[in-house]
């Protein structure tokens, strides 16, 4: 007994030892002796230059790269602007490293002619890390989505949500800009690789904090992909066409015309195969996990507040579904002081219609029991949505960003249903039911930020209007009747109309002054008034034989 859970504590042991990553520090010094923070320390396999890992040197000088086991060749790299790149080999790595510290020599040019240059697979600067898009290999044919999961860091999961160090990220931007939605998959899933300079990750900002400099508070992750400026111009389409049985038919068609700064965007869609229908940022998602994606199973979409929210759709949609979707983006540099970062169009319109027959029998001591039911119905929404935001530049200090989003969702559905219960073969009770529902949506958000900084860096002066205009109508129709034949139980007979209205108007102003203090502090005064009102109305009414209509 003794032997053996020695000999199983000496196999946990190892596979854990395995299973924990090893490291390689060092400390990284100039040529006076003094650490130098920020410098990008990486690891590379030797045959193919792939990045293994990578780490930026802290306040001290001082770097930890985590590694694993490896068995072929590689190079250590520390690169730092103006000093000379150290490299060191490895042969193989099969324990932890410690290089102590690491002078680098200053970095003077004597000839210019005998420079080489050659780009970093990665560069660390301050908040943003930079990857080279040629470093990374992937296949002639892949798109940008690929570059990604070879990334040391970067986890895509099965439903798309991707994360960089564990931080989740909440946009993805081509050029510093959205492409049709700040989600970006479409461009994940239809824009090439090889159009791509570099991948930059840097922490989330708002427009608030990119305007007037301040640090983001945000602990969300932005990717940003720079097009190469040689290969930043042309027309990209994608096209698919399916057709099968019982007139069943799929079409999706995506155009997207590259100029420098102009970008215009055309997306297409239509199918009747119970896909929910293309929204804004999971376009051609289903041309890249197939018919798994939530796409395909039922997700929906909902504006609020000036938001756009995707719910997660299952396998249970049932019925004949029918989706078409038509969407446009514009976004264009005018001049020097006027950016169109986004001007979008959608509208999508979905139908389903379901029929149902079930017959179930239950098998009592006493008796038997038999229910029979028949329903049908149908739901039809259409969903139009218009955003833009717009960068106006007055001088150098002072930036306006506009900002206004609508959308408006108009749907009806109604069903149908008839039941029927039978205790040893002996009617029991029937009922008959048709409900509908009727409604619609509108918001209205614009939104608008002005910012004016001042010759003293860090002095900042800014003023935010944030405007949320909504209303809501549902109209509710339920007609049904129970009729009881072998009990005492009164029959249970409704025809009533309800009416519902709800209003939201929310204005909220902002203005605020920073005044630095030193180089990493200031001190901010800020000024914020808020008005809300909200109107809720509610009318239900049953149905007056004696008139024919509808009243209290």
């Amino acid at each position: 007994m003794g032997k053996k859970f020695w000999l199983l504590f000496f196999v946990i042991s190892n596979l854990l030892l395995n299973a924990q990553k090893l490291s390689i520090d060092g400390k990284v010094l100039n040529f006076e002796k003094k650490p130098i923070e920020n410098v990008t320390v990486y690891l590379l396999k030797q045959k193919d230059s792939s990045i293994v890992n990578y780490t930026p040197t802290n306040s001290e000088g001082k770097f930890s790269l985590k590694t694993d086991e490896f068995s072929e060749s590689t190079i250590l790299k520390i690169d730092a602007e103006k000093y000379i790149t150290y490299s060191k080999s490895f042969d193989i790595i099969k324990q932890s490293v410690s290089l102590g510290e690491i002078e680098l020599e200053k970095n003077s040019v004597q000839n210019i002619e005998e420079v080489t240059i050659s780009a970093s697979p990665v560069k660390i600067k301050k908040d943003t890390i930079e990857f080279n898009a040629s470093a990374i290999k992937v296949r002639p044919d892949s798109k940008i989505e690929e570059l990604l999961k070879q990334i040391p860091g970067v986890e895509v999961s099965n439903d798309g949500k991707i994360t960089v160090n564990g931080k989740e990220v909440d946009q993805i931007m081509i050029n510093g800009k959205p492409f049709f939605d700040k989600d970006g998959k479409i461009a994940l899933q239809n824009l090439p690789a090889d159009i791509i300079k570099n991948i930059q990750f840097t922490t989330t900002k708002t427009k608030e904090e990119e305007l007037s400099g301040k640090a983001p508070k945000s602990k969300n992750t932005t990717i940003n992909f720079n097009i190469d400026e040689k290969k930043n111009k042309g027309l990209l389409s994608r096209l698919t066409v399916g057709y099968g049985s019982d007139e069943r038919y799929e079409g999706s068609l995506l155009l997207s015309y590259f100029k420098k700064d102009t970008k215009i965007s055309l997306l297409a869609s239509s199918n009747n195969i119970n896909s929910q229908g293309f929204s804004n940022d999971e376009v051609f998602d289903s041309m890249g996990h197939g018919r798994n994606s939530w796409l395909m199973q039922g997700g929906s979409v909902v504006s609020d507040g000036g938001n756009t929210y995707y719910t997660q759709g299952g396998n249970n949609t049932k019925g004949i579904q029918r989706s078409t979707t038509v969407g446009f983006n514009y976004s264009d540099k005018f001049d020097k002081k006027t950016d169109l970062e986004s001007l979008s169009l959608m509208h999508i319109d979905n139908n389903l219609e379901t029929r149902s027959r079930v017959s179930r029998t239950t098998l009592l001591p006493e008796f038997t029991l038999k229910t029979n039911t028949e329903s049908n119905g149908e739901n039809d929404s259409q969903q139009y949505s218009f955003a833009t935001s717009a960068r106006i530049k007055i001088d150098s200090l002072t930036n306006i960003y506009f900002s206004p989003n609508f959308s408006r969702t108009e749907g009806f559905n109604f069903s149908n249903s008839k039941s029927s219960t039978l205790k040893d073969n002996l009617l029991l009770n029937e009922s008959e039911s048709f409900t509908s529902s009727k409604t619609e949506n509108n918001n209205f958000s614009p939104n608008l930020y002005f910012s004016r900084k001042f010759k003293k860096k860090g002095r900042v002066w800014s003023a935010n209007i944030n405007t949320t205009i909504s209303e809501s109508k549902r109209e509710n129709t339920n007609n049904s009747q129970t009729i009881f034949y072998q009990t005492a139980n009164l029959n249970d007979i409704r025809n009533q109309v309800s009416k519902t209205k709800n209003q939201t108007n929310r204005y909220r102003f902002t203005t605020a002054y920073s005044e630095p203090l030193s180089d990493s502090s200031n001190v901010t005064v800020s000024l914020t008034y808020e008005n809300k009102l909200t109107r809720n109305l509610r009318d239900v009414n049953d149905f007056d034989l004696s008139n024919g209509q509808y009243s209290n």
